[in-house]
């Protein structure tokens, strides 16, 4: 799955993909710039989920129930972590 994670270009590619990598759904990530014509560059995450995890889509509305891994998600993992923006 790919995740838009461009609002924490700050702390740095490196410092997303650790985060990332310490949510229990994710299995593997890789976090890479990409070009923006509107913000020069643009920082979005590979994620390969774990066995056993869902992967609900950013539309969908969460059941809070089981394992379930989504971009919102994600993100809320980052800034509970304390990844500044």
């Amino acid at each position: 799955m790919v995740c838009d994670f461009t609002q924490y270009t700050t702390p740095g590619i490196v410092q997303v993909e650790l985060v990332l990598s310490q949510h229990p759904g994710v299995a593997r990530v890789v976090v890479v710039g990409i070009p923006d014509s509107r913000l020069g560059e643009k920082v979005i995450a590979c994620v390969s989920i774990r066995d056993g995890w869902k992967w609900v889509h950013a539309r969908t509305e969460h059941q809070g129930k089981g394992k379930e891994v989504s971009p919102q998600i994600l993100h809320d993992h980052c800034r509970m972590k304390k990844l500044s923006r």
